[in-house]
């Protein structure tokens, strides 16, 4: 059975893990989104066969704060289809164990939970050493500071430092002269110490 579901309160690695499974899988991609759909459309869409592409992806975005239509799809029978990947995208939403389960007992499960400093420094390092750029620890913290641990504004940042270094390594002068703090964070940091 292809069922994945992703899900957790780190937006931000559950939209990575997306990118990352839709690439690995071959095929069409069809998105659906919970706010515009109509449950007939949907498995007619699921049920037809397409000759020119044998996979097809569907990602159903937000959709399991409902879990009717997770049910219905199952009673369907749509899980056990050929060449046919269905991947439920549930980011900052918090599930039920029993529908974390269904998915286990079915398929894949990726949960993200809230990032904290320790994942964040892994996924920083990471992404620069497949990038072949070498830093130290404390350039990657400073990094990590300077961008209020958002992990959005850490990849534009990390991105950039790597388009400016070019397979050299990145020092904390290379960090202070290219990453401005985020001063939008920073005014209402300081606006609740006021009051």
């Amino acid at each position: 059975m292809n069922l994945i579901l992703i899900c957790g309160e780190n937006s931000f690695f559950c939209r990575e893990k997306l990118k990352e499974v839709l690439e690995k899988v071959e095929g069409e991609t069809k998105v659906f989104d919970a706010e515009n759909f109509d449950f007939k459309s949907v498995l007619e869409e699921i049920k037809k066969q397409d000759l020119f592409s044998p996979k097809q992806k569907f990602v159903f975005e937000n959709f399991l704060k409902d879990e009717s239509f997770l049910k219905k799809l199952e009673k369907e029978k749509v899980f056990y289809a050929k060449n046919k990947y269905f991947i439920f995208f549930e980011p900052e939403t918090k599930l039920k164990k029993a529908t974390i389960d269904f998915f286990k007992k079915r398929g894949e499960v990726f949960l993200f939970p809230k990032p904290n400093l320790n994942s964040l420094k892994k996924w920083a390092k990471e992404k620069l050493s497949k990038a072949k750029i070498e830093t130290e620890e404390k350039v990657i913290e400073k990094i990590l500071e300077e961008c209020n641990f958002d992990p959005w504004q850490v990849e534009k940042e990390v991105e950039k430092l790597m388009a400016y270094k070019r397979n050299q390594k990145i020092t904390l002068n290379d960090v202070e002269k290219l990453i401005f703090p985020n001063l939008e964070l920073n005014v209402f940091q300081f606006l609740d110490a006021l009051f």
